[in-house]
């Protein structure tokens, strides 16, 4: 099958394409809120460098381990009530945590707040009131903090615009500093 192309709605895709890949980057996929996409999983760090491990999985498929993988595959019965849908997308931590890192800039200060028990960061507690100024006045040390910091990891992007809410500013020659 391989229909690809724009349609009048969107795009139209009949072609199907299935994609592993692997990576040691913190951030692998946008997953939203209610991903159906992708299947994430970590990976033990047991197995990490166990190169002996690998050329023994490696000897095992070269001689009938395909094809006795294949015969189990075959084996299974989808129709049986205990057989895994295959239609749904394994809810594992590995993907929550995609989720969490791929939160909008709002969301990922808000659920901070709700994991630390406080508004803002320098409440000790839940309060009853907070103004409104309070609450984007922190949001703001937040997100700028976070695009302010040095990108982590190998290959990483450098976001060039500014955080929702946020002004950017740069020092003039003079050495005072404007909003752009």
């Amino acid at each position: 099958m391989s229909t690809v192309g724009p349609s009048h709605g969107g795009f139209n895709a009949s072609s199907r394409r299935w994609l592993l890949f692997s990576s040691n980057e913190n951030w692998v996929v946008p997953a939203g809120t209610d991903e159906r996409r992708f299947a994430v999983f970590d990976v033990a760090d047991q197995w990490k460098e166990d190169h002996q491990r690998f050329a023994d999985l490696y000897a095992e498929l070269a001689n009938g381990g395909r094809e006795a993988l294949l015969a189990d595959l075959l084996s299974v019965a989808l129709d049986a009530p205990e057989a895994p849908n295959l239609r749904v997308i394994p809810k594992t931590k590995a993907l929550l945590e995609q989720k969490v890192r791929s939160l909008d800039p709002i969301t990922a200060w808000w659920l901070g707040r709700l994991i630390d028990g406080s508004q803002t960061h320098r409440a000790a507690g839940w309060r009853h009131k907070v103004s409104n100024q309070t609450l984007f006045n922190d949001y703001l040390r937040t997100v700028e903090k976070a695009w302010r910091a040095p990108p982590r990891g190998r290959n990483r992007v450098r976001h060039t615009a500014s955080p929702p809410g946020a002004q950017r500013r740069e020092r003039a020659l003079d050495g005072r500093r404007r909003s752009l």
